[in-house]
């Protein structure tokens, strides 16, 4: 039996990660699953998509099941296991989906502290070990970076101040990368980078975001097309049949992609994004035990609820370029923890509760005070009112006639003066014409 089309037809009913098998390819059916989530999976109503049972087996402290029949889960108690790798299958491709799982009794206040609060993940600080560029500049130091280690062929991965040049707009056929020393032990996280391309617009080259667990890939120079067996997750930034794409694939370490008749079948998930000879482009890649999410400048370019990476593996980029070439940088890695929908759940369901507390002591104090009536109180003061405008309308215009005739300045005295004087003038000049005309003349 074809196992692969079989998977693939159910690919959309099945609610677990598996890896498609087909005959051409044999790869075997092997899931490592935990406690939680054969809980999860025992739950999830799965139908039967074969007919041969599946047979458990244990290896070290691993629990590996060969995915034939998944229709039933057995309750026997099983040991923790701390890694959760569940591959999807590398030959379907996952159609952009997200899923937000909320209890079934949400009233309308759960919905607005949810969308108030941003349910779903919340991010935190950046992780230094496995970070750069997060703080002021790329690297305090102007020949390496704190955690990182930089290697090439044929050139050698020039740091900045402010970028780190993995491949130069110069000269054809040149690799670079860079791998954090350090491991990623965060169970749920994201990681965030900011790059730039600079080419012609036929320009050759390709970048690979790596989260691996195997020794032979980290630390190595290698791209999608070069690498043999890893074991994890690679994003590829590239151009495909002149499109210019963003791909996710998947590897369990069966499958070598060096050798591999058609590696672009593999891919698990692509969105198209014209990323060369823009400003500088941010993409984040989420994880959680919820499923995988990729974004590109705040847009999601596909994402996957059938994929739960596992800790311990390490963060890695590679670049190369062609001819003509891509000229990648980087401005930015950064890896920071996010918490869980479960932990925003119960942070709105605390808040909730304070709320609801908050209100009823509110209620309880108003049913408590006191009815006065203040109806007495307003007609008093109506009253008093009505006898203010009545007295300012009455005396104010007697009040101002007297304060005016008080502070007007006196000119009586004055002004009859003056008249007296010119009455004295006048007679005055009146008696010397009369005594005038009267006197005897004069004769000569």
């Amino acid at each position: 039996m074809d196992y692969g089309s079989v998977l693939a037809k159910h690919a959309g009913q099945v609610n677990a990660q598996h890896v498609i098998q087909g005959s051409d390819i044999g790869i075997r059916h092997i899931v490592d699953v935990s406690p939680d989530v054969l809980r999860q999976l025992r739950t999830a109503h799965l139908e039967d998509i074969g007919e041969a049972p599946w047979v458990k087996k244990s290896i070290g402290k691993e629990h590996r099941f060969h995915l034939s029949h998944l229709s039933h889960l057995s309750d026997r108690s099983r040991r923790p296991h701390p890694a959760r790798r569940l591959p999807i299958s590398p030959i379907h491709t996952i159609a952009p989906s997200a899923r937000t799982r909320a209890p079934a009794m949400l009233g309308p206040i759960h919905a607005g502290l949810v969308l108030a609060l941003g349910l779903g993940v919340t991010a935190q600080s950046y992780i230094d070990r496995l970070s750069f560029g997060h703080q002021t500049g790329v690297s305090p130091s102007s020949f390496a970076i704190p955690g990182w280690s930089m290697l090439g062929q044929d050139y050698v991965p020039q740091l900045l101040s402010d970028k780190v040049i993995l491949t130069p707009p110069y000269g054809a056929n040149k690799k670079g990368s860079m791998w954090a020393d350090g491991k990623n032990w965060l169970p749920s996280w994201q990681a965030d980078l900011e790059f730039r391309v600079g080419a012609t617009e036929r320009g050759v080259g390709n970048l690979q975001l790596w989260y691996v667990g195997d020794s032979q890939t980290q630390g190595s120079t290698h791209t999608l097309y070069t690498v043999h067996q890893f074991d994890g997750l690679v994003l590829v930034i590239d151009t495909i049949g002149g499109v210019q794409k963003i791909r996710g694939f998947l590897n369990d370490g069966t499958i070598d992609y060096a050798s591999h008749a058609n590696v672009d079948g593999l891919a698990f998930g692509h969105c198209d994004y014209v990323y060369r000879n823009r400003p500088t482009s941010r993409l984040s890649v989420k994880s959680t035990p919820a499923g995988l999410s990729v974004t590109i400048d705040d847009q999601l370019c596909f994402s996957s609820d059938k994929i739960a990476l596992p800790v311990g593996d390490h963060f890695g980029l590679t670049a190369s370029s062609g001819d003509p070439p891509d000229s990648f940088e980087v401005f930015k890695f950064g890896a920071q923890v996010i918490a869980s929908l479960e932990n925003r759940l119960a942070t709105v369901e605390s808040l909730l509760r304070e709320i609801l507390r908050t209100q009823a002591a509110a209620s309880a104090a108003a049913a408590a005070a006191p009815k006065a009536d203040y109806s007495q109180h307003f007609a008093q003061l109506s009253e008093q009112l009505q006898k203010t405008h009545e007295g300012v309308t009455e005396h104010i215009p007697l009040r101002m006639r007297e304060y005016v005739q008080a502070h007007t300045p006196r000119i009586g005295f004055i002004l009859y003066s003056f008249m007296a004087f010119q009455t004295c003038c006048i007679g005055a000049w009146g008696w010397y014409k009369w005594r005038k005309s009267t006197m005897p003349k004069k004769y000569l």
